[in-house]
């Protein structure tokens, strides 16, 4: 059921796409790529100062960060006079590939970090989202001195009872490996699920509440467009 859900989502952002509400990203090209990420590199007149890599989860696409051109973290910071750099991260349809923090907070990065660094000649400045700034901070705790600096957004650093509203749903789950093995994985379905029970205010009430606003403002209706796509 949880695979049905997924493909149905699918169908329906697919759909969206061809109604012309999918994103509108800025033009990149691929720097780097390894097994489980491809490098994006962000360039424009203006960005010639310290080269920036925004590290988002895993689970999550590369678009959140440049949905609009006005509502685009990557065209701020490019206009910002900054070199840009995204960890494009990949899925796998090998049931036997055994990516972990070795890699996501390790390897990958590590050499994300010295492509870039060897590119533009000093280290670059890490932006961590999510739980891809679990996986950044991770990596600057273990490679010292590899980053610039390092900015957290909504980053889970303290687990246990302390992680937030996500805490009561992990520990009343089954061990992931169990998950992993009965669906075959992490259907994107069954997280949402566990995202709406956990913070019912803002997975659900949130977004109906965004769409009241947004319908009496031609300028965020598009934004709230995408951000549902």
């Amino acid at each position: 059921m949880l695979r049905a859900s997924d493909m149905l989502r699918r169908s329906a952002g697919a759909a969206l796409d061809q109604l012309k509400w999918g994103p509108v990203e800025t033009e990149w090209e691929a720097t780097g790529s390894e097994p489980g990420y491809t490098l994006r590199g962000y360039y424009s007149r203006n960005s010639d100062g310290p080269p920036v890599l925004i590290v988002p989860a895993p689970i999550k696409r590369p678009y959140i960060f440049d949905l609009l051109p006005r509502v685009s973290v990557v065209q701020r910071l490019l206009e910002a006079g900054f070199a840009v750099f995204l960890m494009d991260w990949r899925e796998t349809d090998d049931a036997d590939a055994d990516w972990g923090l070795a890699e996501y907070a390790g390897s990958w990065l590590n050499g994300a970090a010295t492509a870039i660094a060897r590119r533009h000649a000093e280290k670059p400045i890490f932006i961590g989202h999510s739980l891809g700034g679990t996986f950044a901070a991770i990596f600057g705790a273990t490679h010292p001195g590899a980053a610039r600096k390092l900015l957290l957004i909504e980053a889970p650093l303290r687990f246990g009872p302390e992680a937030g509203a996500l805490a009561a749903i992990v520990s009343a789950s089954p061990p992931a490996d169990m998950v992993a093995a009965l669906a075959s994985g992490a259907p994107g379905s069954l997280l949402d699920i566990a995202s709406s029970a956990s913070a019912p205010e803002e997975f659900v009430a949130g977004r109906w509440q965004d769409a009241a606003v947004s319908l009496v403002d031609p300028g965020a209706w598009p934004i709230h467009q995408r951000v549902i796509r």
